[in-house]
């Protein structure tokens, strides 16, 4: 039950990222990878973000704490 609570928090995460807040996606953990965010950043809401930003989004979080 734990493990589906914590995928449906990174989709929430993922969800905000998209409809409002920038800072929503460093906040996703580093157990989902980069390919997985992207996929589903696609599938669900047609963004064609690239691994490489998606990388500089989430690295971008560390630098800042």
């Amino acid at each position: 039950m734990n493990e589906q609570h914590n995928q449906t928090s990174w989709r929430i995460l993922a969800d905000r990222f998209i409809w409002s807040d920038e800072n929503a996606l460093p906040l996703i953990p580093e157990e989902i990878s980069d390919e997985e965010l992207q996929k589903y950043l696609y599938t669900y809401h047609k963004d064609k973000i690239s691994i490489e930003e998606i990388k500089t989004l989430r690295a971008k979080d560390v630098k800042d704490q």
